[in-house]
């Protein structure tokens, strides 16, 4: 009878409660208690009694400590949510004893990057609390994720324990290493204000003149009061201006770089350009994969950044993302040592006759050079300390 109430307890009062867990160990200890005491009157072997009351007491005992936390809260600080690669920071962890009960020791666990940190929790008085401190390295471009936070309670041998979280989820963007560029003139017209240069074009701002409608053209376009004087369908023209919008891409297919390395190396030339542009005050879009957005901030630019991962989808997502901006006046393509120069040229190629194109090829260790192609410019950077130098030795 007592091995019996002894496994349903186990199983429906300690299992079933709130957060609390039975180890393989535990049920071994339950099975075999609840054995030594089921086989005691039929054998009448003290021992097998003894051993049936030490299982009991160790798994009675084993429950009263799982429930050491004694309701225990946490919060957790991040000073700092956004680091550089190489930077140090912490976050810090404040448990805190609500109830009217001292509480017993514990251990919380909180993942960090996905590896589990465990730190001990003293007893608390009433109202008591303590702060623990996790010391952080930013060793990789990443956005890392910290917790939750869980408190765990139980014996020492592990038999029953309770978990239950504390937190949610808080992130650190760890940005990608950047280096510091002097004004960006290559390719980007200098006059900020859009007065016009004199060329025909479909789409800007300033209108030119009106001309015959073509099949193709956007009928968005299509002056009508004109149209219906002159009987034949006309369409706006606008004089280009000198304004830049900026369309800045990187190639993430894993297959396009020769390792992580220069793969990393890759985002961080397109987070310098970025930065850059942003500080400049430049209209710039960017295009990382199937993500493209517009950014105004450089904080929010580099959190973006930090997310980058390899996106091995054969190759359709660099392509895609220079079709998206065909738009733009000035394209800055930043591509893996991997692809070919005809690849290259492919991607390169002017959506139209006044659009300019700027590719940086990123091969790790390669010397710097400059290559001059049909309506583009193809440098290759070995390093990021690379960068500044050859785009201030660029027209």
């Amino acid at each position: 009878m007592l091995g019996s109430f002894l496994m349903h307890t186990a199983r429906r009062g300690i299992a079933r409660a709130n957060g609390f867990g039975v180890s393989p160990l535990g049920w071994i200890a339950a099975a075999t208690g609840s054995l030594c005491l089921v086989l005691f009157p039929m054998t009448q072997w003290h021992e097998l009694l003894a051993a049936g009351i030490v299982m009991a007491t160790l798994l009675v005992t084993a429950a009263i400590l799982a429930r050491g936390d004694a309701g225990v809260t946490a919060s957790v600080e991040t000073p700092r949510r956004r680091i550089g690669v190489g930077e140090r920071t912490f976050f810090a962890i404040t448990v805190r004893n609500p109830g009217p009960a001292r509480s017993g020791g514990a251990t919380i666990e909180v993942p960090v990057g996905g590896v589990p940190q465990r730190l001990a929790v003293p007893r608390l008085a009433p109202g008591g609390e303590t702060r623990l401190t996790v010391e952080l390295l930013a060793r990789a471009r990443a956005v890392l994720s910290i917790g939750p936070v869980t408190v765990r309670a139980g014996d020492a041998l592990g038999m029953i324990r309770r978990e239950r979280p504390l937190t949610g989820r808080t992130t650190i963007c760890i940005h990608p290493a950047t280096i510091r560029l002097d004004a960006l003139e290559a390719g980007v017209a200098r006059d900020p204000d859009g007065l016009p240069n004199g060329t025909a074009v479909d789409d800007d701002l300033d209108v030119q003149g009106l001309r015959e409608y073509v099949p193709g053209d956007d009928l968005r376009r299509v002056h009508w009061l004109n149209s219906s004087k002159t009987g034949t369908l006309m369409v706006r023209q606008y004089e280009a201006t000198h304004r830049t919008d900026i369309s800045l891409a990187v190639d993430v297919d894993p297959a396009a770089h020769a390792s992580e390395a220069e793969f990393e190396l890759a985002v961080s030339v397109y987070a310098s350009l970025g930065v850059r542009y942003l500080a400049e005050g430049r209209r710039l879009s960017v295009h990382a994969g199937s993500r493209h957005t517009v950014p105004k901030r450089i904080p929010a630019f580099l959190d973006e950044c930090s997310a980058i991962v390899p996106n091995g989808d054969g190759g359709q997502a660099f392509p895609s993302a220079v079709r998206h901006d065909s738009r733009a006046s000035f394209r800055c393509l930043v591509v893996g040592s991997l692809r070919p120069l005809d690849w290259i040229t492919r991607m390169a190629m002017p959506p139209s006759r006044s659009a300019g194109c700027l590719v940086l090829r990123v091969d790790e260790h390669a010397e710097r050079t400059v290559h001059h192609g049909t309506g583009f410019t193809l440098v290759t950077v070995g390093a990021l300390a690379d960068l500044p130098i050859v785009m201030g030795a660029l027209p």
